[in-house]
């Protein structure tokens, strides 16, 4: 079993070209074979309102690590948003990755959008 022990940041995007938040977090992934397990929390608790509110309405995130390399999660906060799992984001599995970009940018529209318009 590997084990990353470190810091990152979970960022927020409200398409390929907005970024909306990032939020610095620190992260404990471990792995076994291809699968893996990750967990973490703010490393700042002033972000927590924020980071609850972009949680609820989308908890798709970009985790960058140190290194700047990427990998999209679903965040699953515990209930005080301080603490979090992570699990690697999948829309489909027969999607190729370049589509998944496109239908998440196209999720992230539409929220905005209804949030525009007060729904």
């Amino acid at each position: 079993m590997d084990r990353y022990e470190g810091h990152g940041r979970l960022d927020w995007w409200a398409n390929s070209t907005t970024l909306v938040a990032g939020i610095d977090v620190s992260v404990v992934i471990t792995t076994q074979g291809p699968a893996w397990e990750a967990h973490g929390r703010l490393a700042n608790d002033e972000d927590r309102e924020g980071f609850a509110v972009l949680c609820d309405l989308d908890p798709v995130f970009s985790f960058r690590f140190d290194d700047r390399s990427t990998i999209t999660v679903t965040v699953h906060p515990a209930d005080d948003h301080r603490q979090f799992r992570l699990d690697e984001f999948r829309l489909e599995p027969d999607v190729p990755p370049r589509s998944r970009a496109g239908q998440i940018s196209a999720m992230r529209s539409a929220t905005l959008s209804m949030m525009r318009e007060g729904r």
